[in-house]
């Protein structure tokens, strides 16, 4: 599965708790992110980890040198 988020509008870390369209039937085992540049701002510092993967949905935290950036995310599971 996979998707979408906007990051904070702060330079703070921010949980998410992000809910899977669809839940997994056993378990989720993976989650992989990674965030979306422009022409504009290339060069970019962001950090980010997710916590507490369940069948319905995972915690990301994130923050970033450009704020409200988006971040996109896919997990696998069974």
């Amino acid at each position: 599965q996979w998707g979408n988020l906007v990051g904070p509008k702060t330079d703070d870390w921010v949980w998410v708790t992000t809910t899977f369209p669809i839940a997994f039937v056993s378990a989720c085992f993976s989650i992989s992110c990674c965030d979306e540049i422009t022409n504009y701002d290339y060069d970019d510092n962001v950090e980010f980890m997710a916590r507490k993967l369940q069948k319905t949905s995972v915690d990301i935290q994130f923050r970033s040198d450009h704020l409200g950036r988006n971040l996109r995310w896919i997990a696998l599971g069974i």
